[in-house]
């Protein structure tokens, strides 16, 4: 199995506080038939310098220095020169168990899948630890890729991200992370489920996810968020192409990009064209998805209250913030 290359992605950008621990969780893997990419988007707080060191103890280690253009970018760039046949995306302050890599190459290798998942842990503290999982090949769930695309509109088992997975080079080809652009691993991981021929999830806490106490939600509105229904737009359209079977599941998923996005967004005179946008797509699609009870309850909740008006979706919206915050 280990003559299979592994290539790991990982954009670095001024995470110099947690850069070590993502790296010595790679370093360590059990499978050491790796090509580690270690990208720079230009960062000015060390972690130019932690990459260098690291690559100055292993060979396996490849470093790109490049000026910050984000993350997609130093995804793409990273790729470029890669030469796994199978590709795993790290992000920079996040860390893997130790047999992570192991464990997800042999249910790819032995059920020749194109995609194999993991389940991840959102952290905070530093305190939280890995473990080396001692679950078996046996335990991983096969999927389609009309199935997985399912349950990923439903929001009930894929991520819309490109780490704890590991993905066939070849599914890869083609597709690249849109730059300059906000929710750009959903714009690709969706492509890629459809792409696959087969899918496997293995029911194992793998991958430990770092949870920012400066969450997304709570930070100021940017216009890239927009990009959220942009996406949604994208992946309702390549769903009604290619997957028909899907559309229910879909519309769940495209709704739920349009409440997100309205609860968020600014009173602010320069957005009531887009809030007239978002008003006619909750119209179309609120009373599909209010009467299909594979929606999440949350979800159809929202398509009821939204015949109250958009104006309360964007007051319910600060509440939300309000007490989360």
């Amino acid at each position: 199995m280990e003559d299979v290359l592994v290539s790991v992605i990982i954009p670095v950008f001024n995470v110099s506080k947690y850069l070590r621990r993502c790296l010595d969780s790679v370093v360590n893997q059990t499978y050491r038939n790796l090509e580690i990419i270690l990208v720079d988007d230009g960062s000015t707080d060390g972690s130019e310098s932690i990459v260098d060191e690291y690559a100055g103890n292993d060979a396996r280690i490849v470093v790109i220095h490049q000026e910050n253009q984000g993350q997609a970018a130093a995804r793409n760039t990273a790729f470029s020169i890669s030469r796994g046949i199978f590709i795993a995306y790290v992000d920079s302050d996040d860390y893997v168990s130790r047999n992570y890599i192991e464990l997800l190459m042999k249910i790819a290798v032995e059920n020749d899948a194109d995609i194999v998942q993991c389940k991840m842990r959102k952290f905070a503290k530093e305190s939280q630890t890995e473990h080396e999982s001692c679950i078996t090949v046996a335990d991983a769930k096969a999927y389609t890729a009309s199935f997985a695309l399912e349950e990923f509109c439903y929001q009930r088992i894929f991520y819309a991200a490109p780490w704890c997975k590991v993905i066939r080079r070849e599914i890869l080809n083609g597709i690249l992370f849109p730059e300059d652009m906000g929710y750009e691993d959903m714009a690709v991981i969706f492509r890629l489920l459809g792409r696959a021929k087969k899918i496997m999830l293995l029911p194992e806490v793998m991958y430990y996810y770092r949870q920012h106490a400066q969450s997304t939600m709570h930070k100021r509105f940017s216009d890239k968020k927009i990009d959220r229904i942009v996406i949604a737009e994208q992946l309702k359209e390549y769903i009604e192409t290619y997957y028909p079977e899907n559309i229910r599941a879909v519309k769940s998923r495209y709704l739920l990009a349009q409440f997100q996005l309205i609860m968020e967004l600014p009173f602010d005179k320069k957005y009531s064209t887009l809030k007239k946008r978002i008003k006619r797509n909750i119209q179309t699609e609120r009373k599909d998805v209010m009467r299909n009870k594979k929606a999440k309850k949350s979800i159809r909740v929202m398509a009821c209250a939204s015949y109250g008006g958009t104006y309360w979706l964007m007051i319910l919206g600060r509440i939300y913030k309000g007490i989360f915050a």
